[in-house]
C-alpha cells in the first residue's frame, strides 16, 4: 500500500511545519513557553519594585510594558528567522512524496531520493497530517495533500514501521 502526497512548498507549508514541530515538543521546549518564561523573568523585578516601593519603582511603569514587548517581539522574531531559514531550502516548489513499505520517496525538481524508515527516529500523528522527524530533518505530510490513499492509511503504514505518537485526536 502506497500513500502519495502532492506538496506545495510555500510560506503556508513552512508555517505549518514550524507550528507542528513546536507543538509536539515538551512543554518547556515550546517557543511560547520559552518566551513566556523570558517575559516573566524580565517583568518580575519591575513588579517587585512596584510592590515594595523601591527607589526605582518609577522605572517599572515604563519597564514592564517594554519588557513584555521585548519578550513578545523576540518570540515572533524567532519564528520569522526560522521561516526565513526554511525558505532557503526550497521555496515555492512542488513535489511528490510517496510513503511505501520501503520508506519515504521524494520526487521534486531536483531529482528523486528515498529515505528508509530506519532513518526516521520518530513520528507524530496530528488530526491533519503526519510529522516525520530525524536529526536535522522535519517532514510534514498534511492530509490535505494526499492524492492516493487516506490519512489513516498513512498513519497505519508509519505505525507499522515505527512508534507513532498521536496528538489532537
Amino acid at each position: 500500500m502506497n500513500v502519495n502526497y502532492k506538496i506545495n512548498v510555500d510560506d503556508a507549508y513552512f508555517r505549518s511545519v514550524i507550528n507542528r514541530y513546536y507543538r509536539q515538543r515538551p512543554f518547556l521546549l515550546r517557543l511560547t513557553s520559552q518566551f513566556s518564561i523570558l517575559g516573566a523573568c524580565l517583568v518580575v523585578p519591575w513588579v517587585y519594585a512596584l510592590v515594595t516601593s523601591a527607589d526605582w519603582k518609577h522605572g517599572a511603569i515604563v519597564g514592564i510594558p517594554i519588557n513584555i514587548l521585548v519578550a513578545v517581539g523576540a518570540h515572533y522574531l524567532t519564528k520569522v528567522l526560522i521561516l526565513d531559514k526554511l525558505r532557503w531550502s526550497g521555496h515555492s516548489t512542488e513535489g511528490t512524496v510517496v510513503l511505501s513499505e520501503e520508506g519515504v520517496t521524494v520526487l521534486g525538481q531536483h531529482g528523486q531520493s528515498i529515505q528508509y524508515w530506519t532513518t526516521y527516529s520518530r513520528a507524530v500523528r496530528f488530526s491533519d497530517g503526519i510529522l516525520l522527524l530525524r536529526r536535522g530533518v522535519i517532514r510534514w505530510l498534511p492530509d490535505s495533500a494526499i492524492e492516493r490513499g487516506t490519512g489513516e492509511e498513512a498513519a497505519e503504514l508509519v505505525a507499522s514501521k515505527m512508534a507513532i505518537r498521536r496528538l489532537d485526536q
